[in-house]
């Protein structure tokens, strides 16, 4: 982490306003105070700053002065672009990383700052549309020199140039390629696809020659990215481009993966949690208005945790519910909105990073596969479930989020399998298809109905049934949270009922709660009175038009 800074800094004169004069003329001090510690991300983000201020424009000792822009771009006399700073700078490192350069360089050009406003942007993060991508939010620079907000950091080496190639090496076979079998022999027994490949009595639709891939293809673990090195070209005349030339070869290291099981422990929670949940309204999108006269009530209900609707991959119409649950020490748990079991539209990875910077930790994948309804009146599968759940799954996790798994229905009506046995099988098909290790960073997601929720089994004691097949077949508990739950007035029950029962077993989460259980949610805070469209809920809503129900100011009156 320290070879580009370290380097930088000794090619570099002392760091004081006197000797860093011939580099920034009257923004020395400006440029001192920038450079930051060596030996963090922190002092890397700014000494990377630093380097593309001086490159673009405000370098006083040779390049041509004067704002920053593209075509300015010189090193004492040495021509380069952005895409070679990018490659020198980043070593050939791809993904949010480079993707953060970029758009650091790309904020620099088109903002043309001078080197004392990047200086007062840094003091003061989010001034600069760039600056979020290298410097988190913090009061002082010290905080600020903690952690990436984007990626892990990543570790710079300096590497020997690597020896050359013959021209006629033989590229290398792709890794983990699937191989298909090749044309059967006449009257050998041939595939025959169906319309539902997951129902043997599906009618036959065609005939084929080759052999489905095996489930290790379909799935194979991703392969380890190479190290690349960039070199530049020799330059002369400024202490800045000798800097740059000095380090001729960068070799990227890719940043570890994690590896093994997260503890229950280091998975995130609200402040002050007490497992106490809401699912918000019905809707994809929230206009601000109802977020700013629903949010005091969650408040005073004193809710933790709140779970939320996202159109498959859409960036942008829960940003400010997602701020202000943030700003109100809730944990949003984003539920990510699809047609049944059809494939999440759009870049999820970039949604999972955008609403990851925003505090989102925790994403779910589909909803109650156990279910006809969620299966288009098909018999629920659970293989055609986690040929869905799994690639998404392995992309939340490769973005910084948390998986949920599952979301079952435990209701015991028509058209729903058993969601205990569902969740057994759905286990040991992960691990029979060698994907164990996507359940690393996952937790598994409770539709925990029912009208005794502290006694009844389909109730609270639902999450140790989940747990008692996850520590037996992965030898450790995984987070459950209920994402929806509760029970809903109705002839059958009162509201006063509804009231005295919901109160308890939220009285007994904040007390009694195992530490694997983390939160237990009523459905549903609100409905059309705050832009739910299906009337459908609007019976089970906590708040209506004229109308709230006497289990809002129950759990108010609940510390």
């Amino acid at each position: 982490m320290q070879a580009i800074p370290n380097t930088l800094r000794s090619a570099l004169p002392t760091a004081n306003s006197n000797t860093l004069s011939s580099l920034f003329g009257s923004e020395s001090a400006d440029a001192s105070s920038m450079l930051g510690p060596q030996n963090s991300t922190g002092g890397f983000n700014l000494a990377l700053l630093r380097v593309l201020m001086q490159a673009m424009g405000e370098n006083k000792s040779g390049a041509t002065t004067g704002a920053s822009s593209a075509a300015n771009l010189n090193l004492g006399g040495m021509a380069a672009n952005p895409a070679m700073l990018l490659s020198a700078l980043a070593g050939g490192q791809s993904g949010s990383q480079l993707g953060g350069i970029e758009q650091m360089l790309s904020g620099l050009t088109s903002a043309s700052p001078s080197l004392s406003q990047a200086t007062n942007a840094y003091q003061e993060p989010g001034k600069w549309p760039f600056m979020p991508v290298f410097i988190p939010p913090a009061a002082t620079p010290a905080a600020a020199a903690k952690d990436m907000p984007v990626a892990p950091p990543i570790t710079f080496t300096i590497a020997k140039p690597a020896a050359a190639q013959p021209a006629t090496a033989a590229p290398e076979a792709a890794p983990n390629e699937p191989q298909l079998s090749a044309e059967p022999a006449a009257g050998t027994p041939i595939e025959v696809p169906r319309a539902d490949p997951y129902d043997p009595a599906a009618p036959a639709v065609g005939r084929v020659s080759v052999a489905r891939p095996t489930t290790a293809e379909r799935y194979a673990r991703p392969v380890a990215p190479g190290t690349a090195a960039t070199t530049l070209p020799a330059a002369t005349g400024s202490p800045l481009a000798a800097a740059l030339a000095s380090l001729s070869n960068i070799k990227s290291a890719a940043p570890a993966a994690a590896t093994g099981p997260l503890a229950l422990a280091a998975y995130p929670r609200p402040p002050q949690d007490n497992g106490r949940g809401m699912h918000w309204v019905p809707t994809t999108s929230t206009k601000p208005a109802d977020v700013d006269r629903l949010m005091p009530e969650l408040r005073a209900m004193n809710v933790r945790w709140v779970t939320l609707l996202n159109d498959n991959s859409n960036i942008g119409k829960n940003d400010y519910l997602v701020g202000q649950l943030k700003a109100s020490g809730i944990e949003p748990i984003m539920r990510v909105y699809t047609n049944g079991m059809e494939p999440i539209q759009g870049d999820l990875g970039a949604m999972v990073r955008h609403y990851k910077e925003q505090g989102v930790n925790y994403f779910q994948l589909y909803n109650e596969p156990n279910t006809n309804v969620e299966n288009a009146g098909r018999e629920p599968n659970v293989n055609r479930y986690l040929d869905a759940w799994l690639p998404a799954a392995r992309t939340v996790t490769e973005n910084g989020g948390h998986p949920g798994l599952g979301a079952l229905s435990n209701s015991q009506t028509a058209g729903v399998q058993d969601d205990v046995k569902f969740m057994d099988a759905t286990l040991r098909e992960i691990v029979k298809r060698g994907a164990a290790d996507v359940l690393d960073r996952a937790w598994i997601s409770a539709h925990n109905y029912s009208a005794n929720p502290v006694t009844d089994e389909r109730g609270l004691p639902r999450a140790k049934d989940y747990n008692k097949l996850a520590t037996e077949l992965l030898g450790r508990a995984l987070p459950v949270i209920g994402t929806e739950g509760g029970i809903a007035a109705s002839a059958e029950v009162s509201e006063a009922q509804q009231a005295l029962q919901i109160t308890a077993a939220m009285r007994h989460m904040r007390d009694q709660r195992e530490p694997y259980n983390f939160a237990y949610s009523q459905w549903v805070l609100a409905n059309q009175t705050a832009g739910g469209s299906d009337p459908a809920w609007e019976s089970q809503a906590l708040i209506r038009q004229n109308y709230t129900s006497p289990l809002v100011a129950s759990l108010k009156e609940l510390t």
